[in-house]
């Protein structure tokens, strides 16, 4: 999701592992007159094919080059473990273990919680440590539909002129124009 909304601004690109070998070779040796894109964002690179890592390999060797000039571009690959793990071609594992990595973890419910009550008092919500955990406990756990939940609950406790509690919340959810 996230190199989705990397590439999802003009100039960037998102490929794929469903991405043909042939557009990875054209990004990795452009003509003159090809227009290149100032991101170019690489998902699922655990599942390319030898051809597609072979043209990885390139754009990725074209990158490092032209970092310091004026045809410099951002590169962005991720896969589903870091790239010294990955079962791919040791010479694209050495250079992609080489930059920066991130490793991504879901949210725990501690850290849930501490989103929630940190948006509701960016919001100066009165947000009682119960209600949040009540959302927890009988609500989908992804946190982007707590917060929809939060804010669809702010805009009802506002509606209602009521203070927002778990009586408010119940009330909310079993109305279904509410959300």
């Amino acid at each position: 999701h996230m190199l989705r909304a990397m590439a999802a601004g003009p100039q960037a690109l998102y490929l794929d592992s469903t991405a043909p070998a042939a557009r990875l070779h054209e990004l990795a040796h452009p003509d003159g007159g090809q227009a290149v894109p100032r991101l170019i964002a690489v998902d699922d690179v655990h599942l390319l094919s030898p051809a597609q890592q072979a043209s990885l390999f390139a754009l990725y060797n074209r990158w490092r080059e032209s970092a310091a000039t004026s045809r410099a571009f951002a590169l962005a690959i991720a896969g589903d473990r870091s790239a010294r793990a990955m079962p791919i071609r040791e010479d694209l594992r050495t250079r992609l273990g080489w930059d920066l990595v991130f490793r991504l973890e879901p949210l725990t419910d501690d850290d849930k919680l501490a989103a929630l009550t940190a948006q509701a008092q960016d919001r100066q919500l009165a947000l009682a440590p119960e209600v949040v955990q009540w959302m927890l406990t009988h609500h989908e756990r992804d946190i982007r539909r707590l917060s929809a939940l939060l804010d669809a609950l702010d805009r009802y406790s506002l509606a209602t002129r009521r203070p927002i509690t778990i009586p408010l919340l119940r009330t909310m959810l079993a109305d279904p124009h509410a959300t």
